[in-house]
């Protein structure tokens, strides 16, 4: 099941929340007076309880009177819980709106979950799912459910509906409940669903069910110790690994101050009251005396508070009283529907900084209050843009909508350009800068910052709430993505209707979001007197984004679900006569789009000029194309046009793309006349012999002169782009981050474990040299652990830092993600090391699988160690490990200067090898990638390089199965997992021979595969051939190994 991270009280030191419950029956106040009385009172949530019925006959006794007997009549007269809640939404703003406790065994699961989804939408994120196993057994077995059953079946229900809140195709299979992939919406506003407390009696059990399947704890009337369960609860949530701390909400009885006191300072979040079921004026006077008791007219927090590292403090400039705040009189109306709007339950929030503008992704952002409004998020940390936010005196929220993933995921990644050529952005009047193409955006201004180690919370003020669509309006006038002249899926089976959606909806919306951003930001420019200097910058910006949105707009035309056969008329009279047959075109189109490097397009266009039909490549969305020239036919060969369906294969690709052409829609030109009124020849064309020439090799010449420019003066042939990823955890030499999607976590867990001195970066060098991505394309979800930079302060760090702390902590935070799944590891060089020494170490660990690439586990099969190797036999390490020892380490400069030795071949060639390559992009641009690489390797810690050259190196212990860390000998024969190993047939550091010898080694593992790829060591994993070699070993073994999820019944 799904984990919940509760953002609004996981902060030691946050006052408690005072609740109200009210037995609701069909005699004396409504709930929706009650509930709209107890916000008006200051109370944070209203609670209602559930029974469908009670049968005469029982045997179960009541927890209250421990026998049979029920309290009073109102048990058999309990209005239907999500029906009250639902009229307790109409009224009020901002109050909780919870059931303590509801019986989800009660109801049909998928109907449940539709209900409740529904009230969490219309209330805008207000639903606390208060549950319960059920006291009363005869109850419970009218609606079928077994008594022994219930703690496993209420799992069920809830992993149950918890997947159709949070997939879009949802299905389930288990014991008590089954449906196929289905389709369900609303999707609860609170993200990934609302969160769910237990109600029941404090004890070991169900503090463990709680920890597994639930967010918080509702205690029963007659729990007496308090305060050894409060401690017994997070203990048992901490050893579970979840994250933050549990939600606690006691039964309080009557207010005492003192009580109240000592339940916030041990934790407790809520403290729920009674409140009688009589008259409306009874049950208002009642909440009134109460909430005088408790201070809630006149409680206000402490500008500072001590304790446990909790720090609160003013921040910014402005009060809420300021009238500096430009706000309008009230914006409740327009806050609230903005919430209520929010489905992603992601937000990009961004500021202006000293060196410009700054933002980043958070998934904390929550509403507190309605008039005034006011919301509050969570800073994990104050570095890079995060500290910009937190001192920054306004700035914006924008809650991203299901169309902003990409959006949300590039400012959730480390190393992303944020604000860059291809980001549709802008700058407010007042500063801020402003995402375009998101739902709703807040504009804030800070009140406090509250801070809890290295985490804060913020809390701000909104006095602007921007529509998205009065931007559109205002902005963004003149281009607008066009509809389709069919459905998504009217061209399956040649292209299938995810790919569509997606093509569509996300990649053209950004191109056209991309093109009114650098019209707005060039006509400011021009009002500014800035334009000198930004032109260069917003042309190029301007000319990608509408060459992407003018190429797929048609493209779109040039498809149909009718299409396919041949062309008729003057086009075909046309393609016949300057390409001799259909036939030919077809072969000389196809070959033109399978044989295009990187990304772009296959153009059948009219040359204006010479007054024929041409064939061109146009490379990106607007380079390497003639200018004179009116496109009839395009067919998009970037990767995100085919690669979901089509893998690699793109003649598959083009072959399919016959099959649905409109050729009456390439037979009418872009300018609306017919292929006749462009003026055909029906004769040869009188073109001289040289300007044929120069017009073959223009685009040829434009590329070297541009990739030349580049990597002399400029940045480079290509912009790096990596894949998106989110940290999940941080940590010293321990920042773990997923890659793919922000909100849920799909597919078998893969962790990519990097060697030592060598960049993270080396399994996601750039669009094609990602092993990252290519997981990511399949049916995994790769993490990636950064150990960041080594210092002299590290070097005391041994390979057991990796072994027994860093690497174990990964693997189980990932299994915690993945409810309990085996973890399967990739580790390339040193990386492998260190994997399989991990899962030999340690076999209690969740590990499904180990691939070990370029891993030598021979050393005596180095050649280039071998003089090394002779003269340890007489010094020992003592030669190679006295100048680091004094050092530290071994810097990152004699790291990168030993690399590049081991490729100096390549290093004396690179002139002649730039030279004779200019005028091809993509290969230069893996050049550029691994120079990229090596320069950014790090160092190895002292202590982690002595124990390479003891016990590696000269040792071999690897290959004699024992290798000795922090005193304890670790044998690699004890490995339990099946393990696959890639060696390079060009290899120099890890050659084959040095590799195969794991075979002889891992006795003890149920299966060891070692298979041959082409490549050199940083070949295997990110080289040309990596894709159809090593990438296909993995994918394979993967597949053949995928983890069993672990049953949580």
């Amino acid at each position: 099941m799904q984990q919940v991270t509760v953002f609004r009280r996981t902060i030691e030191g946050e006052p408690v929340r005072y609740g109200l419950s009210l037995f609701t029956s069909d005699r004396g106040i409504r709930p929706a007076d009650a509930a709209k009385a107890a916000e008006a009172n200051g109370f944070d949530a209203f609670y209602v309880p559930e029974h469908t019925h009670i049968p005469v006959s029982r045997d179960s006794d009541h927890p209250g009177t421990q026998s049979a007997e029920l309290p009073d009549d109102r048990y058999m007269r309990t209005l239907d819980p999500w029906v009250a809640l639902g009229t307790a939404a109409s009224v009020t703003n901002t109050i909780r709106l919870g059931t303590s406790v509801a019986l989800p065994l009660e109801h049909d699961p998928i109907t449940l979950a539709k209900t409740i989804a529904s009230l969490d939408h219309l209330s805008g994120g207000r639903v606390v799912f208060g549950v319960g196993f059920g006291w009363n057994a005869e109850e419970l077995a009218d609606h079928g459910v077994p008594p022994n059953k219930r703690r496993t079946a209420l799992r069920e229900y809830l992993e149950a509906m918890g997947e159709l809140w949070s997939k879009e195709e949802a299905s389930y299979d288990g014991q008590f409940v089954k449906y196929g992939p289905s389709w369900a919406w609303p999707k609860p506003v609170q993200k990934p669903r609302p969160p769910i407390l237990l109600g029941g009696g404090g004890n070991e059990k169900t503090f463990k069910w709680i920890a597994k399947s639930a967010d918080g704890w509702i205690t029963t009337p007659i729990e007496q110790e308090i305060d050894g369960n409060v401690e017994l609860l997070r203990k048992i949530w901490a050893e579970a690994g979840r994250v933050g701390e549990p939600e606690i909400t006691v039964l309080a009885g009557k207010p005492d101050s003192e009580k109240l006191a000592h339940w916030e300072d041990i934790g407790v979040t809520e403290a729920m009251f009674g409140t009688p079921d009589k008259s409306p004026d009874e049950v208002v006077g009642y909440m009134e005396r109460l909430a005088a008791k408790l201070g809630r007219a006149t409680a206000a927090k402490p500008e500072t508070e001590e304790g446990r590292g909790v720090t609160t403090k003013l921040v910014g400039t402005q009060s809420v009283s300021d009238d500096s705040v430009d706000a309008e009189p009230s914006i409740r109306n327009s806050f609230v529907e903005a919430f209520r709007n929010h489905p992603a339950g992601v937000s990009i929030i961004t500021a202006t900084g000293d060196d410009g503008p700054a933002g980043i992704t958070s998934s904390s952002v929550i509403s507190i209050s309605a008039d005034p409004a006011v919301l509050a998020f969570s800073l994990q940390s104050l570095r890079g843009s995060a500290s910009v936010i937190a001192s920054a005196r306004s700035f914006v929220v924008h809650l991203a909508n299901s169309a902003n993933e990409r959006l949300a995921s590039t400012f959730a990644t480390r190393g992303a350009v944020r604000f860059g050529d291809d980001m549709p952005w802008s700058f407010l009047s007042t500063g801020e800068p402003f995402l375009h193409g998101t739902g709703h955006a807040l504009r804030a201004v800070p009140l406090n910052a509250t801070t809890c180690g290295a985490a804060v919370i913020v809390t701000a003020r909104v006095v602007d709430v921007i529509d998205p669509q009065h931007m559109k309006a205002c902005h963004m006038t003149e281009y607008v993505l066009p509809e389709l002249d069919y459905d998504y899926a009217a061209l399956e089976p040649h292209i299938s209707g995810e790919i569509m959606e997606l093509h569509h909806s996300k990649h053209h919306a950004t191109y056209v979001a991309g093109a009114n951003s650098a019209i707005e930001q060039l006509a400011a420019a021009r009002e500014d007197g800035t334009i000198t200097a930004k032109a260069p910058l917003l042309s190029k910006n301007l000319a990608f984004h509408l060459g992407g949105h003018t190429n797929h707009s048609i493209f779109w035309k040039n498809l149909s679900p009718n299409g396919g056969e041949r062309p008729e008329g003057e086009l075909a009279a046309a393609i016949d006569e300057h390409f001799g047959t259909f036939d030919a075109f077809v072969n000389h189109f196809s070959a033109v789009a399978t044989t295009l490097q990187g990304s772009g397009w296959a153009v059948l266009a009219y040359d204006t000029v010479g007054q024929r039909l041409v064939i061109e490549q146009l490379t990106d969305q607007q380079g390497n194309i003639s200018i004179g020239i009116v496109p009839l036919l395009m067919l998009d060969m970037w990767e995100h046009a085919f690669y979901l369906q089509y893998k690699n294969v793109k003649a598959d690709y083009v072959k399919a793309y016959w099959n649905v052409i409109n050729w009456e829609d390439v037979a009418q030109p872009r300018h609306g006349g017919s292929v006749a009124e462009l003026g055909f020849c029906t004769h040869e064309v009188d073109v001289c012999e040289g300007s044929g020439l120069i017009a073959t090799w223009r685009p040829t010449l434009d590329t070297a002169a541009r990739n030349a420019w580049g990597l002399s003066f400029g940045d480079g042939v290509e912009k790096t782009e990596r894949t998106p990823s989110v940290l999940i955890s941080e940590g010293p030499h321990r920042d773990l981050y997923r890659f793919g999607a922000l909100w849920r976590p799909r597919g078998n867990p893969v962790l990519l474990v990097p060697p030592l001195a060598v960049s993270a970066d080396c399994y996601d060098l750039r669009a094609g040299q990602s092993l990252a991505a290519h997981l990511l394309d399949g049916a995994n979800t790769p993490y990636l652990l950064d150990y960041g930079t080594m210092r002299y302060s590290d070097r005391g760090m041994g390979f057991e830092a990796w072994v027994d702390d860093i690497i174990p902590e990964a693997i189980r935070t990932i299994s915690d993600l993945h409810d309990g799944a085996p973890v399967s590891l990739i580790g390339w060089s040193l990386g492998g090391t260190m994997s399989l020494l991990t899962g030999s170490a340690h076999s209690d660990l969740p590990i499904a699988s180990i691939t070990a690439i370029g891993t030598p586990i021979d050393y005596t099969k180095i050649p280039a160690i071998s003089p090394l190797r002779l003269i340890g036999k007489y010094t020992g390490d003592t030669p190679l490990t006295s100048a680091t020892n004094l050092v530290g380490g071994l810097p990152a400069p004699l790291v990168q200067a030993s690399y590049k030795v081991t490729a100096l071949q390549r290093e004396v060639l690179k002139p002649w090898f730039i030279m004779r390559n200019l005028h091809n992009t993509e290969t230069l641009a893996r050049m550029e990638s691994i120079d990229k690489f090596m320069a950014a390797m790090p160092g190895y810690p002292g202590k982690a390089f002595q124990q390479i050259c003891e016990q590696l190196m000269l040792g071999n212990n690897l290959f004699n199965d024992t290798v000795t860390l922090a005193g304890r000998e670790i044998k690699l024969s004890a490995l339990s997992v099946p393990v696959l190993a890639v060696g390079g047939t060009t290899d120099v550091i890890a050659p084959i021979a040095s590799v195969e010898a794991i075979t002889s080694v891992l006795t003890g593992a149920p299966s060891v595969r070692f298979e041959k790829a082409p490549g050199s060591h940083l070949g295997l994993v990110a080289g040309p051939t990596a894709r159809d070699s090593t990438w296909a070993h993995i994918d394979e073994f993967l597949k053949e190994n995928a983890p069993q999820l672990v049953s949580t019944s």
